[in-house]
């Protein structure tokens, strides 16, 4: 008896001190769900550890392209894939950012539009096709996805929204 209400006192001082916020719950194909604890998206099998970030690396300055999984992370600045139009991209995964640099670069040399780069790293790679998803403004938003395979896994496709622009 009184190791039950040990337990479950402590139970209830973890929860009570609100450290892993849980945000969203999201019901996944057969079943599995995801769940969003803080910054970090936890999906069973599919883009387990991505965590969308708001500060950007310190190699990233000036001219970038910034991408998020969708219009309204974009608008709160919660990216999930970064580059600075020329070499390197990153990703956030496990709470840490991860560098890749650039393999291969199919993007025109006056335009954004598409967007399709490759690159990798030692343990990671990642290719993203993107296209304009307007016409309005000065700075096209793009719309597209981002292919990442983690060493013998299989590889998952994330959707991307964003720009490309100082």
């Amino acid at each position: 008896m009184m190791k039950k209400l040990l337990v479950t006192a402590m139970i209830f001082s973890l929860v009570s001190c609100n450290k892993f916020e849980i945000k969203n719950v999201v019901k996944q194909p057969k079943e599995k769900t995801a769940i969003q604890v803080n910054e970090t998206i936890i999906a069973p099998e599919s883009f387990a550890g991505i965590n969308s970030f708001v500060d950007l690396p310190e190699e990233i300055d000036g001219a970038a392209c910034m991408f998020s999984v969708d219009k309204a992370d974009y608008e709160k600045e919660k990216y999930i894939y970064v580059d600075d139009l020329d070499s390197i991209c990153y990703i956030k995964m496990d709470g840490k950012f991860i560098r890749l640099e650039l393999v291969e670069d199919n993007t025109p040399e006056t335009s954004v539009d598409p967007y399709s780069k490759k690159f990798k790293n030692d343990d990671y790679q990642l290719s993203i096709e993107m296209t304009r998803a307007d016409e309005d403004d000065e700075i096209p938003f793009l719309e597209g996805y981002m292919l990442i395979k983690h060493k013998d896994e299989p590889e998952e496709r994330k959707d991307l929204y964003g720009i490309c622009g100082c």
